[in-house]
């Protein structure tokens, strides 16, 4: 009982920490990505320069203030007109500067979405970087395990060889000492090219987070399968979630205050205002009592929008891209539905492969105990036993890509359900 303690102890060890280890440090390369995002950093300032376009577009239209000198006094009921001052305010039909405002408020919050949807997309790129390396690491481990293991097959033939009789029907077992050899050196190849591209994996990663590529990067020694969330994954939750298709029903919206908004402008606006004149005393007065006394005056105002083919285009322009905005988020819709189906359908073949590695590393295990009986008896080859214990590590290593898979599946998905945020 002690013993089979021991084994589930040393089985979580195992495999719970490289999944804590693979996420801490995903997690850790994803926050340092987004910090140091040029692109990130430069739709932030884009939003925020929106949001200051929001108050000073969506203002009404400066007041007018004018000055009227009479080089020479113009005789009034008050006496002699000298100078007019005066101040005019224009103010659009009731709605306008409304629209307006919510137009520049839907724009600010699909600039919003859009910095999502990058976010996202960022996060999905060094998701897929860091679990490419994760499986090479995964190469280079079965790699080296096959070396180990030609390096023990092939001490063993040497010493089954050396010890046979020269008459004896092993010494046609030099030509597999040859072939060993052969396969030592290609394994060494292959294991020094996956050290030299996972060097350069790590070089591209540090350019991916914008920073020194000589920087050391920390990758996990196995690759764990993320947990597939069902109901998070169905298309009503990416509809409604999905940065994308979120940033098209903000255009939507705001393209649809610019049609109202264009339909105000159209209309007649209305001005207030007041004149100040500056009289001066004269000799001969009109009115006694008034004369050289400064006067005050009201002003109203009305715009006459005659030109209504300025107005109308402005109008069909407004509503022609409304109507190209609610096509785009269809065809986005259907685009996106369709990767949908795709991926859904991509992660149920990658678990079914999953299942028949499994299955043939049973069988496999199952046929190297026999063999293992049946080379020390001299009915077997050393190269038969080789090449059923390399494809054991094949086995292992396709399955570890078919892991790969499915969480750059996984990846893709949350990418296109939600923001960093909540993946």
């Amino acid at each position: 009982m002690r013993k089979y303690l021991l084994i589930l102890i040393y089985i979580v060890i195992l495999y719970g920490g490289n999944s804590f280890a693979q996420k801490d440090f995903l997690n850790e390369y994803i926050t340092i990505a987004i910090e140091n995002s040029p692109e990130i950093r430069a739709k932030e300032s884009e939003i925020a320069s929106a949001k200051e376009n929001i108050n000073g577009k969506s203002a009404l239209q400066d007041a007018e203030f004018g000055v009227n000198i009479l080089p020479e006094p113009m005789m009034n009921v008050n006496g002699e007109q000298v100078v007019t001052l005066s101040l005019m305010q224009m103010f659009p039909f009731p709605g306008t500067l409304s629209n307006q405002r919510k137009e520049m408020q839907c724009m600010t919050d699909g600039l919003t979405q859009a910095k999502k949807k990058i976010t996202a997309d960022l996060v999905y790129k060094v998701k897929v970087a860091y679990y490419e390396m994760v499986l090479l690491n995964e190469q280079i481990k079965v790699t080296e395990q096959k070396s180990a293991l030609l390096k023990q097959t092939t001490e063993s033939a040497y010493q089954k060889y050396a010890s046979a009789n020269p008459n004896s029907k092993q010494k046609s077992q030099l030509p597999e000492l040859i072939n060993l050899q052969l396969k030592a050196e290609e394994l060494n190849l292959t294991l020094e090219t996956l050290k030299d591209n996972l060097t350069v994996k790590k070089k591209a990663f540090n350019v991916l987070l914008h920073r020194d590529e000589n920087l050391s990067v920390t990758v996990a020694d196995s690759v764990v399968e993320e947990i597939y969330d069902i109901d998070a994954f169905t298309f009503e939750n990416i509809e409604t979630f999905s940065p994308m298709l979120a940033m098209l029903r903000a255009d939507s919206k705001a393209s649809m205050h610019a049609v109202e908004m264009q339909k105000r402008m159209g209309l007649p606006m209305v001005g207030v205002g007041v004149e100040y004149m500056i009289n001066k005393e004269t000799a001969m007065p009109k009115m006694e009592d008034m004369n050289g006394k400064n006067m005050f005056m009201a002003m109203f105002k009305v715009s006459l929008p005659l030109n209504r083919k300025k107005y109308n285009s402005n109008i069909a322009a407004a509503k022609l891209k409304s109507e190209s905005i609610a096509s785009n988020y269809e065809q986005t819709k259907d685009n996106i539905k369709a990767e949908f189906l795709n991926l859904e359908q991509n992660y149920l073949n990658e678990k079914k492969k999953i299942a028949l590695y499994d299955r043939q590393m049973q069988l496999i295990e199952e046929n190297i105990k026999i063999l293992n009986v049946s080379y020390a008896n001299n009915q077997a080859s050393v190269t038969d036993l080789l090449n059923i214990e390399e494809k054991l590590l094949d086995y292992k290593l396709k399955k570890s890509l078919a892991v790969v898979n499915i969480n750059k599946i996984i990846a893709k998905l949350q990418t296109m359900v939600s923001d960093y945020e909540e993946i």
